[in-house]
């Protein structure tokens, strides 16, 4: 299971401003975690925009933020930033 807690910083891609997709084949918890995710387009999660995928369960608890990086601004569109299998 991977825990994001405290001043935990998750970011799918490899760093700042890098788009990528983060697969977790555990449950992700997430208790006053921050969220960076890098966008440009909605077209290809993991290519255009930055995704988490976790394979078994999401927990999420207290008080998390997401912060949404658009350094060429984000086009319009629905943006699918976290998937899970339990909802």
């Amino acid at each position: 299971m991977g825990v994001a807690a405290g001043i935990a910083n998750l970011e799918p891609g490899a760093s700042f401003a890098t788009i990528g997709k983060l697969t977790l084949a555990n449950t992700l918890t997430l208790n006053g975690a921050n969220l960076n995710f890098d966008l440009t387009s909605d077209a290809t999660p993991g290519t255009t925009h930055d995704q988490i995928a976790c394979a078994v369960n999401l927990v999420v608890n207290g008080v998390n933020f997401i912060y949404l990086n658009t350094p060429a601004g984000a086009a319009a569109g629905t943006y699918t930033l976290m998937t899970y299998p339990s909802r």
